[in-house]
This record gives structure tokens, sequence and C-alpha cells, in this order.
């Protein structure tokens, strides 16, 4: 560039070089008619709301779809339970069946065949028209497990009858079919986000341990009491169980509520519980002195199963506020996510007044 050249970009007051970025010079509001940059300062809270909105939202609808697929699971909790108490009652006059080679609960236990049946049954439906898929592969493995394992059931009660198994081989088919049913209970606890919901879930699940600590107790005490002595490792579980239900019913104490607490106080009183604690210091006594002061196998069976049915309404009644709780929330989550729906709706629509009066 000449000199002359340069003196005449000078006098358009354009320094040398700076051409080009002036004429591209960036966006800047001020350029915009005010009609435009009304519309963007009053579209900036609205695109805002819309965002933080959109995100309530959806949580509102995550709680609820949570909810009410945990509700179901609770639902199907309680055909659970009744089973495994069907199957508990089952165990304990096998073993009495067994170690009396036929002579005590010949007439009880074909009884109970019909009642765990019935219940089994309610729960293999309720299992058929679950969509363990939604939830997970390892509800559908644990639903899988547990419903296999029940297809040994009726060998097993023929090989009972025909007094062809012991009573420690059919405890082993007996209680771990038990725990796997548990395990679908316990499931719960990992498919939830609800604090509340969380200790109501621990409580509910240690409790049923807690229980079925108290029917192998039922159990082994049938055996011990129906042979006349404990022998050393019969005693040894014995004693073991008492100490398992005190750690599971400690856990379900720390994690229940005030009033699921007060009515396991309430319940769990009375004749019932006092007459099986009488029979367990008897057996405690039996390890030194050998005797079980003449107490037989079925009056043990029936005493303390006098007691396991005090805890099946605790464990009812924590059923029960499970599913409502559960429902309860859902149906608030529900309730969010339409106000919310319609609260972002009104401000979409409140948004476009300006613009109408303005035409």
């Amino acid at each position: 560039m000449s000199t002359s050249d340069a003196s005449a970009v000078a006098v358009e007051g354009i320094r040398p070089g700076h051409a080009t970025s002036a004429s591209s010079a960036g966006f800047r509001l001020d350029n915009l008619r005010i009609g435009v940059r009304i519309a963007i300062v009053l579209a900036l809270p609205v695109l805002l709301t819309l965002w933080f909105g959109s995100e309530a939202i959806l949580m509102a609808r995550t709680v609820w779809v949570e909810q009410e697929k945990l509700g179901k699971l609770a639902v199907l909790a309680t055909k659970i339970s009744q089973t495994v108490h069907e199957l508990q009652i089952e165990r304990g006059l096998s073993a009495g069946f067994i170690n009396s080679k036929g002579h005590s609960f010949a007439n009880e236990l074909p009884k109970q065949l019909g009642a765990t049946n019935g219940a089994w049954k309610a729960m293999d439906n309720a299992f058929a028209h679950l969509d363990a898929a939604t939830y997970s592969d390892e509800l559908v493995r644990l639903v899988s497990t547990a419903r296999n394992t029940l297809a040994g059931l009726d060998p097993m009660r023929a090989r009972i009858s025909d007094r062809q198994v012991t009573v420690a081989q059919m405890t082993q088919y007996y209680t771990p079919a038990i725990a796997k049913l548990l395990s679908v209970i316990e499931f719960m606890g990992s498919h939830n986000s609800q604090a509340v919901v969380s200790n109501m879930i621990t409580a509910y699940t240690a409790f049923l341990q807690g229980k079925e600590s108290a029917a192998l107790e039922r159990t082994v005490g049938a055996a011990g009491f129906g042979a006349g002595y404990f022998a050393p490792a019969i005693y040894q579980e014995f004693v073991g169980l008492i100490a398992a239900q005190e750690s599971f019913f400690s856990v379900f104490r720390n994690f229940a509520s005030v009033g699921q607490i007060d009515f396991f106080e309430r319940t769990l009183t009375g004749a019932a519980v006092d007459e099986v604690n009488r029979m367990r210091k008897v057996a405690r006594d039996a390890e030194s002195t050998g005797d079980t002061n003449g107490i037989t196998g079925p009056q043990w069976f029936a005493a303390i199963t006098r007691k396991i049915d005090l805890m099946k309404k605790v464990e009812d009644r924590m059923a029960d506020d499970l599913v409502a709780r559960t429902a309860s929330l859902g149906a608030r989550a529900r309730s969010t996510f339409w106000i919310r729906i319609g609260a972002v709706g009104g401000l979409i629509e409140s948004s476009h007044a300006p613009r109408v009066a303005h035409a």
C-alpha cells in the first residue's frame, strides 16, 4: 500500500489492517429493535422456569413409577410371607413326624399340606402376573430360583410320608426353599429411594428373619422334646436360634416405627410367650440334667406355634403398613406430577399473553 493510500484510509477513520474485523462486528443486543429486546428479557425467566420445572416433573414421575412398582412388590410380599408361614408349620410338623417314626402329627400333617398348597397357589399366581423383567434381571433370577426350588416340594413330601428321610435332610430342603422366598421380599430394599420406606423394608425383612429363626426353633425343639433329650448338636442349634431371634428383633426395633414397636411389645406377651420361655428353660437345663420334664414334641409344637401366630400378627401389620405407605407416596407423587405439569403449562400460556396484547 502506498503512502497516499494509507492516508486515505486514515481519513476515513479506520485503522490499517482492521477493515475486516470492523465489518464483522459481533452480535450486540442494542442493535436489535426495542420490541425484540423486550421479548428476550421476558422469555429468559420463562425458559429458566421451564428448565427447572421439567426437572421437577421428571423427578415426580420417577417417584410415582418407583412407588407404584414397589407397591406391587409389597402386595406380592404378603403372598410370599403367607406361603413361608405355612411352609414353616409344615417343616415343624414334618420334623415331629419323622422323629417320632410317624406316631406324632400323623393327622395334622396332611391337613397342613392343604393349607400350604392354598398359599402356594396364590403366591405362584402372583408370580405369574409379575413382570419381573421391568424391575431387573436380579429379580427375574430370584423369582425363577424360588419357583424352581418349590418344584421339589411334592417329592420331598412323599419321602417324608414314607419316612425315607431324616430330620436333617428334610430341613436341608425346607430351610433353603424358605430363604429363597424371603430373598424375593428382601429385593424391595434395592428398589427404593425413599428413606422412610427403606427403614420400613429393613424392619420388615429383619422381622421376617427373626420369625424364621423362631420357626426353626420350633422344628429343632420338636426333635429334641420328641426324642426325650437334646443331643449336643440339637442343643447348640436350639440355643443359637434363640440368640438369632434376639439379634434380628434388635434390628427390627432400630428401624421400625414407634407404632410398630409398640404393637410388637403389646402383641408378643402373655401366656403363650411365658409358656415358651418355661419350656426353653427346661431345654437349656436338659444339657446337664438330661431330662425334658415329660414335655412331648406335640406339646412344645403347640406352645411355640401359639407364640409364632402372635408374630404373624405383627408381620401382617408391618406388611399392611408398607403397602399403605407405598400407595400413599405413589399417589402423592402422581398428584405432584400433574400439578407441576399444570403449572408449567400455565406458565407457557401466560408467556403468550403479552404477544397477543401487543398484536
